[in-house]
Parts: structure tokens; C-alpha cells; sequence
């Protein structure tokens, strides 16, 4: 029974309720009109003031669907729908206003392939109760090939915020990025005959359950095992995709622009001493086996176990997606690997992360061992959460001798204590760990776990570990001041001079070197290396590396401000550095590298004279100059971003992996913008606006980047979208990381 073509028209004209002429064409795919792949921006915007202007048509956006007489079901054409990663969402708002006469939808679906992947049919019902949209929700997955019937009863559909019912629809999507899903470039589906109807409900066969992330902020999306070893190419094309990256409006990076689509899990890199690529994708591992094959470790249950029976917790979150977990994973020269994860007890009566009263919840630091090729884990608790190992670098193989390194602070516990610690497991006969005492290296530092670029705070040469820190006072007050030398000011002032310009009226954040002798297990006294940034900020930290000479590298960085670069002047020595030499502008969050032949490497988010946020390499060959920064990724538009970016170094084969997220997890979006990110994300807009709430107000941008005047809000959000890159020939060149790369 076709009811849109005529009885629809004569019911809604008997309710009152209105819908356009065309709609029956429309539900029928027999023209595009009233059908968009991007936010209706035309309806507040002339298309010259919208940030997509000059680089990307805005009819080219929205317009990602297109007829086809080749898969029809009724009448002479349906809408073949492709390219997910760039066209995620499917949209019209020329539907009637009032289903409350009906039970169902029903629609037919032609798939190209299956591929897996999950498609929500969303029905939006605007509540005046709450203050971002709402909807109702149905998934399926793409699993078959040729022609599929989807009837769907109204009773089937989850509520996502609250619709205000099924007599107030504004608008049918097809979503495929709802709940941090991520489509698939080979995904192609031809769409026709949407019907309502009423009568003996359906079945609703071919429906799945919905599956909604616990919390978004601060953790890694769920591992898709479905995603591993796929048969579709990784990349839309035959050559590799080269950097320079630049993403596109709005919010299209390497899945959109080059049909990005990994075998694989994109997570930082480790590697074994044997060389062997392994990926931590929260606690999931992954690794190639002898066919060149994607297989897993899942630590997840032994984590769960050890919470549940041990700690007697009954909710919790494992914190990974930012700067509480340690991403890497470590091995010593017996093959024992090691992995760490930061814990987060909750509160059973609240929905996760709700709360934002950090104190209040119980917050575990936890060193994972494995004896056996990462198959088992046994489980030690930290003395202190927050940690980070100290990573394998070009000439710090010594690190391998014995279990990792660890660096320990108190933050989160503690908001009175910014003690820095050093602890190394022991290993005991039977192949155990015992823990020891952790000692103290500092009071007043700044922490060691860095969401982004996470390069090391210390490096071991011999029985000789060498650490660097940043001093950061809490609330002002400084328990040990330390000393710096009477001349600072002016050392510092004429390093700024250098730049031609005078950037620094007042000191920044000192950072101090200590050596720790494992045998005797004593701290030196501190030495002064020079200032990170203008001010005490907390994104002043330096990180340090050595040369195949035994010479100390370490850099001091900035927020928004130049690097600081200086180098002991004698190895394995820290009583005497170079003056510190400005390296870049507007560098926050840099790493530091050391290869094989001594090139130093440091990868930060930079924003030079501009406030535009891109990856960026600094490069120091051996006995030459710091290269001009060279941009590896660019954002599509101004303001706040931050990629969770992190380097690994692999010593076997001289080379090093970039790992990133492409969407941010804090945002500063104009009108346009927020629109298109609810458009591709419907799911994110109840998450993301409370983000910005003041004064009871859930605060709104105005108008667009190219408007004046203008306003924008930052937000906070879940990273999304991660991606790796490779170089081979020391930085010369970067390329997005696929499989064989890990072979």
C-alpha cells in the first residue's frame, strides 16, 4: 500500500498537518531535492559567508547522494548513497509533521557489499524540554548483498534525548558516525520506497540492539574486532598518501579525503626487542602473526577480574583517551612485556563522568606483566596513579636490562602534593615483580603524563638514569625552591632577542636535570637547565633524549611560545649545559626523538604567528642547525585543537610512527561549524553543549569565522578518527601507516 502518494496527502491535509507537495518524490528518491549530506547551512547563511567558502562548494557537500535507474524497487529511480566517511549522515526534513496515525516505516535497501558496517535510521522529534535535538533511533548493520525490506515498528525505536513524540517529526537521517561508529568507504547502499504505514506491527527483523559508549570523554571508542583484517584496501588509491594532510570543512580528515580504512585499530606503536609491531588500542593488542594477519591480546578481563574480586569495585572506567593512561607498551630483553592503565571507580547512582568532582572517586594506577607473549597478565596496583614508562629511543637500550622505568605523581589524588617519583620494578627469581619504594626526585614538579607529544622525562645510559622536570609551585606556594643562577633573566631575554622580537617580560617555567643511580638508588642535586614558555604553566615541560655519544638532548617547551633547546656539554653529564637556543614559534606539547644517526626530531602542535593548531616536525640533523618547522597535518579552520599526538621510535628499522586523533577532544566552533559536527555526530550534540554551559545557559556560537560580528564557544568532545603515520627516511618523508608498514 503506497499511502505517501495520495492517502498521506489527504490524511495530513484532514490533520492540519502540513508537508510539502514534493514528498511523495522525495521518500521515493525520484529527485534530490529536499535530500542533503550536510547541515542545511543555506537556511542561515549566504553560501560566501560559510567557512567552506573558496576551498570546498557548498553544493558539492551537500549533495552526496545521487539518483540511479540501475537498483530500483518503485517508480524510476532510487538514491544511491556512497562514501560514507565523507557523506556519514543522509537527510530530509520534507517529511510529514504527524506519524501519530502510523506504527512503521518501511523502506527497501540494495547493498553493494557487506561490509559490516552499522547505519542508524533516526527519526528527529524536537523537544522545547531540552536544549539540542532529539531523536528516535533504529540500527542495522550492512551485512548482506542485493535487495533487504526493513519494516520497523515505532516501538522499536530507542529514544536518543527526548523526542517529543511521533505527532512532532521534524526530520528522517540514515546515520552511520552515531555512538563513535566509523563508516566504511566501501559501504554503498541504493535506497527506495520509505513508507508509513499502520496495521500488525513487524518484527523488525534485521534490527540490532543499540549500542551506546558508557561515557565519551576521556576514553578510547570500543575496539571493533569486526574491523581487523577486512578485505578492502586500506587507502581509496594505488600511490601512498604523502604529507603534507590538509583536512577539509567541515571536519573531513584521512577517512573522508583518502578513503583511510586500516586492517587494523589505529593506536600508538611499540615495539618488542625483537622487532615485532605491537598496538595498544586501550586493552586490546595488536600484533601480526606469521601471515601477516591482525591478531589481539584482550587484557581487559584480567583488569576486570582484578577490580571486581580484589578491589571490590562494582563500576568503573578505564581512563585511556588522553593524558591519563600510558599508551606505550614495554619489553626488557627477556621478551616480558609491560603495560600500565589508569582506573576510575564510579559512582553506581550517576552515569559515568557525569560528575566532574574529580576528588571524590577512587583513582588506581595499575602495572600489567606478561612472561608469556602478552597471552597472560598479572596485575600490581601502583603507589601512585598517574605514571609513565620511559620509552625505547635511538641510544637508550640500556632501558632494556632490567623492567621499565617508571615515572610517578600524586595529581588527582592529591591537589596539595606535586612530588615526582621514580619507581623500578624488580624482578624476582620465580619471574615475578616486586615493587619497591618509590623514590623521591623532586618536590614542586610539574606531572610526567602528557597527553600529547609524551616524550621522555627520563632516559637510562648504563646503571645511570638521567630525568628532567619542570617546577610548578601549587597554588603559588613552593615547598623546596630550587635554585636558579643569577644571570637567568638576561640569559633569557637575549635568547629572545635572537627572534628580533621580545617575547619574554617575565620568566617562564625553570626546568631542572637530576641523575638517579639504580645501584645505590640516590638523587643528585638538581641542576638548572633554563625556562619553559613565559610563565608557570603547567604545558612547560621539558623532555630529554641521548646521542650514540652519551650526550644529554633536552628540550624546554612553550605554550604558544618558541622551544628551548640545550645539550649537556659533556656525556653522561649533567653539571653543565649549552645556553638554551630558541627553536620555533608557537609550540605546545612537543616530543623528542633521537634516531640512529643522531637526528633529533620533535613533533608539536604548531601554530607559529597564527592560532591555527597543525602537527609539526622540527628537525636537528647531527651537528647541524634546527630545520624551519615543516607542517605535517593541518586542521580545516582556526582556533583550539589538540591531537593526543604521540612518537615512537622503532630502533630496528630507524624509523618513526606518528600517532594522532583527527577530530579533537575540545573544540572552539562558530555557528556553521557546530552545526556540521551535529550533522556528522548527531549522538554528540546532548554530550558536547553541556560543555559550555554558563550561568544555567547552554551557550550557542553566533555566525561564522568569515562574519562580523561573530562568536565562538568551546566545547568539550570525544577524540575521534585516529591515524598513524610513518617516515622511513629520517622525517624526509611521512606517509599514513597501513599494514604492511608493521610487517
Amino acid at each position: 500500500m503506497r499511502l505517501l502518494s495520495l492517502v498521506v496527502l489527504v490524511c495530513l491535509s484532514l490533520t492540519g498537518a502540513f508537508v510539502s507537495a514534493s514528498t511523495p518524490e522525495v521518500l521515493d528518491f525520484e529527485t534530490t531535492q529536499g535530500w542533503r549530506t550536510e547541515a542545511d547551512l543555506l537556511g542561515k547563511f549566504k553560501p560566501e559567508e560559510l567557512k567552506c567558502a573558496g576551498i570546498v562548494p557548498y553544493q558539492k557537500l551537500v549533495t552526496g547522494m545521487e539518483l540511479s535507474s540501475e537498483k530500483v524497487k518503485r517508480g524510476r529511480t532510487s538514491g544511491k548513497w556512497g562514501d560514507h566517511p565523507r557523506f556519514p549522515t543522509l537527510a530530509t526534513s520534507e517529511v510529514p509533521r504527524d506519524w501519530s496515525d502510523y506504527n512503521q516505516i518501511g523502506f527497501w535497501a540494495f547493498s553493494q557489499r557487506a561490509t559490516g558496517e552499522n547505519v542508524y535510521v533516526t527519526v528527529r522529534s524536537n523537544s522545547e524540554a531540552t536544549p539540542w535535538s532529539d531523536y528516535y533511533i533504529a540500527r542495522f548493520r550492512v551485512d548482506w548483498t542485493g535487495w533487504r525490506r526493513f519494516d520497523i515498528p515505532f516501538s522499536a525505536f530507542e529514544t536518543l534525548g527526548e523526542p517529543a513524540g511521533w505527532d512532532h517529526v521534524d526530520a528522517l537521517l540514515f546515520c552511520t558516525m552515531l555512538f563513535l561508529n566509523t563508516p566504511s568507504p566501501e559501504t554503498v547502499l541504493y535506497l527506495d520506497a520509505i513508507d508509513l504505514k499502520s496495521g500488525d506491527e513487524p518484527t523488525g527483523e534485521h534490527l540490532l540492539a543499540i549500542e551506546r559508549p558508557e561515557n565519551y570523554l576521556g576514553i578510547t571508542p570500543e575496539f571493533r574486532e569486526e574491523a581487523l583484517n577486512h578485505p578492502y584496501p586500506e587507502l581509496a588509491g594505488d600511490e601512498p598518501v604523502l604529507a603534507p594532510i590538509q583536512y577539509e570543512p567541515y571536519f573531513k580528515a584521512e577517512r573522508a579525503l583518502f578513503g583511510y580504512n586500516p586492517k587494523f585499530e589505529t593506536a600508538p606503536v611499540s615495539f618488542s626487542p625483537d622487532g615485532q609491531a605491537w598496538i595498544k588500542y586501550g586493552l586490546v593488542v595488536e600484533t601480526l602473526d606469521e601471515n601477516g594477519k591482525w591478531e589481539i591480546r584482550d587484557a581487559r578481563p584480567v583488569i576486570d577480574r582484578y577490580l571486581r574480586e580484589t578491589m571490590k569495585w562494582k563500576q568503573y572506567a578505564v581512563r585511556d583517551g588522553g593524558f591519563y593512561d600510558e599508551v606505550a607498551i614495554r619489553f626488557d630483553q627477556d621478551g616480558d612485556a609491560y603495560m600500565m592503565t589508569l582506573v576510575q571507580e564510579l559512582d553506581e547512582e550517576k552515569q559515568a563522568f557525569k560528575d566532574v568532582d574529580r576528588r571524590a572517586r577512587s583513582v588506581l594506577g595499575l602495572l600489567l606483566h606478561s612472561t608469556d607473549g602478552l597471552n597472560t597478565w598479572k596485575v600490581y596496583q601502583l603507589p601512585l596513579p598517574f605514571a609513565r614508562f620511559e620509552k625505547i629511543d635511538g641510544h637508550n637500550q640500556d632501558a632494556l636490562k632490567r623492567p621499565p622505568v617508571i615515572m610517578l605523581h600524586h595529581h588527582w589524588v592529591d591537589y596539595e602534593d606535586r612530588r615526582g617519583y621514580i619507581l623500578i620494578p624488580e624482578k624476582q627469581p620465580d619471574g615475578s615483580l616486586r615493587l619497591p619504594e618509590p623514590v623521591l626526585v623532586t618536590q614542586d614538579c610539574q606531572r610526567f603524563n602528557f597527553h600529547s607529544g609524551d616524550g621522555n622525562s627520563a632516559v637510562t645510559s648504563g646503571d645511570k638514569v638521567f630525568i628532567v622536570f619542570g617546577m610548578m609551585p601549587v597554588e603559588g606556594k613552593i615547598v623546596n625552591p630550587l635554585p636558579i643562577p643569577g644571570n637567568h633573566a638576561m640569559v633569557h631575554m637575549s635568547l629572545s632577542d635572537r627572534l628580533g622580537r621580545t617575547y619574554y617580560p617575565r620568566n617562564g617555567t625553570p626546568a631542572y636535570a637530576v641523575t638517579y643511580d639504580i645501584k645505590t638508588r640516590e638523587v643528585s642535586e638538581p641542576v638548572f637547565l633554563g625556562f619553559g614558555g613565559r610563565i608557570l604553566d603547567n604545558h612547560n615541560w621539558p623532555n630529554i633524549t641521548i646521542d650514540s655519544k652519551g650526550y644529554l638532548h633536552v628540550i624546554m617547551l612553550g605554550h604558544h611560545d618558541p622551544l628551548f633547546y640545550t645539550r649537556s656539554k659533556r656525556p653522561w653529564d649533567i653539571s653543565e649545559w649549552t645556553d638554551p637556543e630558541a627553536v620555533s614559534t608557537g609550540v605546545t606539547y612537543g616530543s623528542l626523538n633521537c634516531d640512529r644517526d643522531d637526528t633529533l626530531y620533535v613533533v608539536s602542535r604548531c601554530s607559529g604567528s597564527t592560532y591555527r593548531f597543525s602537527l609539526a616536525l622540527h628537525r636537528k640533523k647531527a651537528d647541524g642547525p634546527w630545520e624551519k618547522e615543516r607542517y605535517l597535518v593541518n586542521p580545516f579552520k582556526l582556533y583550539y585543537k589538540t591531537w593526543t599526538h604521540k612518537v615512537t621510535y622503532d630502533p630496528f628499522r630507524d624509523r618513526l610512527f606518528l600517532s594522532y586523533f583527527a577530530q579533537s577532544r575540545m573544540i572552539n566552533a562558530f555557528e556553521d561549524e557546530l552545526d556540521t559536527l551535529f550533522f556528522r555526530w548527531p549522538d554528540l550534540e546532548e554530550f558536547v553543549l553541556p560543555s559550555a554551559q554558563r550561568g544555567g545557559e547552554f551557550n550557542r556560537p553566533t555566525n561564522t569565522a568569515r562574519m562580523n560580528p561573530r562568536k565562538y564557544e568551546q566545547y568539550s568532545a570525544p577524540q575521534r578518527e585516529p591515524c598513524v603515520l610513518v617516515t622511513k627516511d629520517g622525517g624526509d618523508t611521512w606517509q599514513i601507516a597501513v599494514t604492511p608498514d608493521f610487517e
